[in-house]
């Protein structure tokens, strides 16, 4: 090889190495890069995985304290329905036996009166229940035949008397094409038409009120109804027509602020409606009236499935061997009282461990048994009346449990644990006798048996 082309050789050789160095060079910078941005990606990975875990862990804790503060509040519901309820049943129940112990005139009216505040002060209560009911999503609405007309003709009733009180004519119509019983939750809707009817006594000094009824047939069997409260009262201005829907919202002039209320019945009633597939609106003129419209669409239900019932035999009741169990003496006064008045032999407990005594010794017809005392509350009686081995002379007694604690858990609690019937707190006498009527009433007359709860063998 001439030394000319060894040179053009080692020319080309060094050519080749800078330009491999200079590629290698570049490889390990992009290498570099390479290796810098990965780090930078997982360390950019690393502290957005820390703030996701960081916020997770945020939001199960608000979570948890937004669950916290619900119980809370629904255990302070509870408590607070329970403490109100409670003194009310003795009350209520007290002020019925002196009305029906031969007063004058004057003395019935105040007694009404008195038991009028209370029955407002159980509206409140269960508005207040209601609302925290409706913002967790525990309404259960029923779907069961109910007799509108029906409905309208109790609640006109009832208000008849504070309404002619006052100077104001309190009327019922009827019309449509279908007849008046539907499916639903007659409960409900009779809730929101006694707001409605409640509302406008309160609001009307003077004049009139209409409570109209209309059923039309729809072409897929359902019926429309159309439920109006229609009165002369104060009026509303169009300002404050779609606030009296808002919780805590009262839009009265200061000259009738003295009538009072919580401002939840007109939001309670609307939120019911409207989980009923229906709706609440209103039409007002201040100085001329207001219309509250309910309407909804519901199917049609077989009329004979709401007969009305026929009044009940509280004979049967007669010699009825009946243990009241109740911490509260007040309570256990009233009800003793009761059901003396309707002929019942009454025992009475002041404790779950006393009840259980007497009946091992004695036999009894029901048991009349409150669901929250101290020691040994009523489902845990009942359970050990109800228990395999229970030392108690029958385990099949019927038990009619009581209460002031009106939740759907509790309510479920002592069903479970061996109760017959619950009954809620306060009662009326009628509605007491009605349910000891319902327990052991058919047995007694010689009917078919009464179903009891059957204990677990």
């Amino acid at each position: 090889m001439s030394d000319g082309s060894l040179s053009a050789w080692q020319r080309k050789a060094a050519r080749e190495r800078r330009a491999r160095r200079q590629a290698e060079d570049l490889l390990e910078q992009k290498s570099r890069a390479l290796y810098a941005a990965d780090r930078r990606l997982a360390e950019a990975n690393e502290e957005l995985e820390r703030r996701v875990a960081e916020r997770t862990r945020e939001l199960l804790a608000a979570k948890e304290q937004a669950e916290e503060a619900n119980r809370r509040k629904s255990q302070f519901l509870a408590s607070l329905s329970h403490e109100i309820r409670t003194p009310l049943s003795g009350a209520i129940g007290s002020l019925e036996l002196l009305r029906d112990g031969g007063l004058d005139h004057g003395q019935s009216e105040l007694v009404d009166t008195v038991l009028l505040c209370a029955d407002t002060l159980l509206e409140l209560i269960q508005s207040v229940l209601d609302t925290a009911k409706i913002e967790a999503g525990h309404v259960e609405l029923a779907s069961e035949p109910c007799d509108l007309r029906r409905i309208v003709e109790e609640a006109a009733a009832i208000f008849a008397g504070r309404a002619s009180q006052q100077g104001v004519v309190l009327t019922t119509s009827f019309g449509g094409d279908a007849a008046p019983v539907v499916l639903g939750d007659g409960v409900r809707i009779r809730q929101i038409l006694h707001n409605l009817v409640g509302n406008a006594v309160k609001f009307t000094p003077i004049g009139r009120i209409a409570i109209e009824l209309a059923t039309q047939k729809m072409p897929d069997d359902r019926t429309a109804v159309t439920l109006q409260v229609v009165d002369s009262g104060i009026g509303i201005a169009p300002q404050d027509q779609e606030r009296v829907f808002d919780e805590f919202q009262q839009v009265q002039s200061s000259r009738e602020r003295n009538l009072g209320g919580t401002g939840l019945g007109l939001s309670i009633s609307r939120r019911l409606a409207q989980l009923m597939g229906g709706d609440i609106t209103l039409t007002s003129e201040v100085g001329v009236g207001s219309t509250f419209t309910f309407a909804l669409l519901a199917l049609a239900a077989d009329t004979a499935a709401a007969t009305p019932v026929a009044a009940v035999d509280t004979s049967v009741l007669q010699g009825l061997r009946v243990l009241v169990v109740d911490d509260n003496v007040q309570n256990r006064v009233v009800a003793s009282r009761m059901l003396s008045r309707a002929g019942c032999r009454v025992t009475t407990a002041d404790g779950g461990e006393i009840a259980l005594a007497l009946l091992e010794q004695q036999d009894f017809d029901v048991v009349l048994l409150d669901g929250q005392m101290p020691g040994m509350n009523g489902d845990q009686v009942a359970r050990r009346i109800r228990a395999p081995r229970s030392p108690v002379r029958d385990r099949r007694v019927p038990i009619l449990g009581t209460t002031a604690d009106v939740t759907r858990d509790r309510i479920e609690a002592y069903t479970a644990a061996g109760m017959d019937l619950v009954l809620p707190k306060p009662f009326r006498m009628q509605r007491l006798l009605e349910a000891l009527v319902g327990l052991v009433g058919p047995a007694r007359a010689g009917g078919a048996t009464v179903a009891r709860h059957t204990p677990p063998a």
